[in-house]
């Protein structure tokens, strides 16, 4: 399916039934379609369901998408920002920012926290690379302050 998203639902937990794939339309905030996603993060901003998501065909950039209430269930995703986080010396000169996922704690102390991978090349591993974990900070979702490794 070319890394076309899907997404599957159940109303009763993890055990099912669960719903047949749908593949969900995910689109930046200049409208342009983002077709190849992939780990996924879900979480709340203000009563806002949140999809972070890595578009693969961006270069493993993550994106944070809106839901958009339609007929059917997580099928609209918009107004997609994509998260700009910094090359560091050393860390993630390579791929910047893969598998993110977001730290709810935004809603209580003011800040949002992003653990991310990064890479420094793309060979090792069978090609994925040598990964080390970054962390940035954001009190507003779009702009990303990556917080130094500490030894």
């Amino acid at each position: 399916d070319n890394g076309h998203p899907k997404f599957s639902t159940s109303i009763s937990g993890i055990d099912g039934p669960w719903s047949e794939p749908i593949q969900l339309q995910a689109k930046l905030r200049n409208g342009a379609i983002v077709e190849q996603l992939e780990n996924y993060d879900l979480f709340w901003v203000n009563n806002t369901l949140k999809l972070l998501a890595t578009a693969y065909n961006l270069g493993h950039v993550p994106v944070i998408f809106s839901y958009v209430s339609a007929s059917e269930p997580y099928l609209y995703w918009d107004n997609g920002d994509l998260v700009e986080i910094a090359k560091q010396n050393g860390f993630n000169t390579a791929v910047r920012s893969n598998a993110a996922a977001v730290n709810t704690l935004g809603d209580t102390t003011g800040w949002w926290y992003m653990v991310f991978a990064g890479e420094t090349e793309t060979t090792s591993f069978g090609g994925e690379g040598h990964n080390r974990l970054g962390l940035a900070k954001s009190k507003d979702l779009r702009h990303w302050l990556t917080l130094p490794a500490r030894s």
